[in-house]
């Protein structure tokens, strides 16, 4: 329970709270004008406060966040393991938070701040303190994730922001599911460490759906999701690796395999030109040996007969002067015959000369041309090496993905299977705790039927995916009677950790929790909380406006002002609960 909200400003309305029931009003005031607002009272910073005081983080949406509050010090005198103590925290100093009257024979002890001589605790410790105090949890600070913790608990009985009274089994927008399931399955006193191995599972789940997706990513992307495409790309892929591997293996790299290629390029070059040059030769021989055979002598004789067949006579002096010319003439052609002859014996000489050089060319070039059949540049060689790498890297991606898909394959069938025993011993834990469960479907129903005058239904269920939680209370689209679900469930709460020893002993609603609502719903709510908190012994704190008009419905000797611990009102600054405008 709280004994008192305080500050170490004197401006600050100090509020002194009771067990049972307890209001704060929110008033307007005669001489306050339309420009004047209750919304600046410290409605929400109170809860702020008390939140701040229990270790939340300062939320930089909270008005305590305002340059205004630098110097302030807020604190809560509270029940604590059957002690009173003061919490106190600053602003100023946010990471720690001042203890007075703490139990020396707790397992944990608060040090002495060097700077201020107070003793303290670190916030993370602080959280863990009051988690095992007033939830039971352990004071490990370092717990694993999806396990519950006070800072989420606590919203339950603190809830704050209007957000935060549209669900029951939430306080903020978009929770994430597996919170409400590990929060409420501990509120309930079902097994939360089921809801934790339902997430634990999911999220292998969402692991597997993930390295599925990761898979569709790069040059294999086509044969992802697929054992028989894999299967046969891994064949081909290896059949084609083996016959590169063959061809490597007698492929032969000569050192100087461009030094003979050109060697070769070289004498194809000057074969052409000898073979053209034997041509031109042979030509020229053969020119004059058809000269050589075509030459003939031309004597006297032959004239003299040539014109005594015309009929020409010739004196004596004109055959002697023939027979000279035919001399001359003979000597001539002996010459020329010598010229020839010699010439051709020349050109016979340099055609040998040529032809064995041809001869010793196309011996050489044959040679080198077997050398280059039998071995391989190393521009070829480096090209079969890269490709016979691609491949080998291509088949190492197709069997990594038919690893890949064999494990997930295997652990989508473990998970399945741990899901389905989960499933059976969370059903199985279900039944055993239906003693539990029943009092608190009992309680809601009860609550519920209170407010309505027929009862809701608390529905919780153990589905493949976990724990699920529902409330089916008529005309239950309307903004009111889903803030009254979320009443009906505090309250359940409130009283179900009100029959245990460990327990925030307190319950505290804002005032937009009766926003909306029908006025005598409202007013019933009122009355169930001042019941139940009196019956059961928790400590319900309200903070209501005085113009509600569910006020107007309580019913006859329920006396409202009795349980009001502090009136805020609008007519100056002095009337808000820090006193001051900010």
């Amino acid at each position: 329970m709280i004994h008192r909200i305080f500050a170490n400003k004197a401006t600050f309305h100090e509020i002194r709270l009771q067990a049972g029931f307890n209001i704060v009003l929110a008033d307007r005031t005669v001489t306050s004008t339309s420009k004047d607002s209750r919304n600046g009272l410290g409605k929400s910073t109170l809860v702020d406060i008390i939140h701040y005081c229990l270790g939340s983080a300062l939320d930089k949406k909270s008005s305590l966040s305002e340059p205004a509050f630098a110097d302030w010090e807020f604190g809560i005198e509270m029940d604590f393991n059957r002690a009173v103590i003061l919490i106190q925290r600053s602003i100023e100093n946010h990471k720690k938070v001042y203890v007075e009257g703490f139990p020396s024979d707790f397992v944990l002890q608060p040090k002495r701040d060097p700077k201020s001589g107070r003793l303290c605790f670190s916030i993370p410790t602080w959280r863990a303190i009051l988690g095992h105090v007033m939830f039971g949890l352990t004071l490990n600070t370092a717990g694993g994730p999806y396990q519950p913790s006070f800072r989420s608990l606590i919203n339950y009985f603190v809830r704050r922001g209007e957000n935060a009274y549209t669900n029951p089994f939430e306080y903020f927008r978009k929770q994430p599911a597996w919170l409400s399931q590990i929060d409420h399955t501990c509120l309930l006193g079902l097994a939360w460490e089921d809801a934790r191995r339902f997430q634990i599972l999911k999220d292998k789940r969402k692991l597997l759906l993930s390295l599925n997706k990761a898979s569709n990513i790069g040059i294999l992307r086509q044969y992802v999701g697929s054992r028989g495409e894999l299967e046969a790309e891994r064949v081909r892929l290896q059949s084609k690796l083996d016959q590169t591997s063959s061809g490597l293996m007698v492929f032969n790299v000569h050192p100087d395999y461009r030094e003979l290629e050109k060697e070769v390029n070289q004498l194809t070059v000057d074969l052409h030109e000898l073979e053209n040059e034997m041509i031109l030769i042979r030509e020229r021989r053969d020119f004059y040996c058809a000269s050589l055979i075509e030459e003939s002598e031309s004597s006297s004789s032959d004239v003299i007969k040539l014109y005594q067949e015309l009929r020409i006579v010739f004196p004596d002096q004109v055959k002697q002067r023939l027979e000279d010319v035919e001399k001359f003439h003979k000597t001539i052609i002996e010459n020329r015959k010598h010229f020839l002859e010699h010439e051709i014996a020349q050109l016979q000489r340099s055609y040998l000369d040529l032809e064995t050089s041809l001869k010793d060319k196309s011996d050489r070039r044959a040679k080198l041309m077997k050398v280059l059949s039998s071995h391989g540049p190393w521009e070829e060689y480096s090209r079969l090496i890269a490709f016979q790498q691609e491949l080998i890297s291509n088949l190492e991606q197709v069997k990594e993905q038919l690893a890949r898909l064999t494990e997930v394959e295997e652990h989508k069938s473990k998970v399945k299977i741990e899901n389905e025993l989960l499933l059976e011993a969370s059903r199985l834990d279900f039944r055993e705790r239906s003693e539990q469960r029943d009092l608190a479907l009992s309680i809601f129903n009860q609550n519920s039927e209170f407010l309505h005058s027929s009862s809701g239904n608390l529905i919780i269920e153990i589905s493949e995916t976990g724990f699920q939680f529902a409330v089916e209370i008529e005309r239950s689209r309307s903004q009111g009677v889903s803030h009254m679900k979320v009443f009906c469930y505090d309250v359940m709460l409130a009283e179900l950790w009100g029959y245990k020893n460990q327990s925030p002993g307190f319950l505290i609603h804002d005032s937009p929790m009766f926003d909306g609502v029908d006025e005598r719903q409202g007013a019933n709510a009122l009355v169930l909380a001042e019941q139940k908190s009196q019956k059961i012994g928790f400590q319900y704190l309200c903070i209501l406006n005085s113009d509600s008009s569910l006020l107007r419905q309580l019913p006859e000797g329920f006396d409202l002002s009795k349980y009001v611990r502090v009136k805020l009102t609008d007519d100056t600054p002095g009337g808000s609960l820090l006193g001051i405008r900010f």
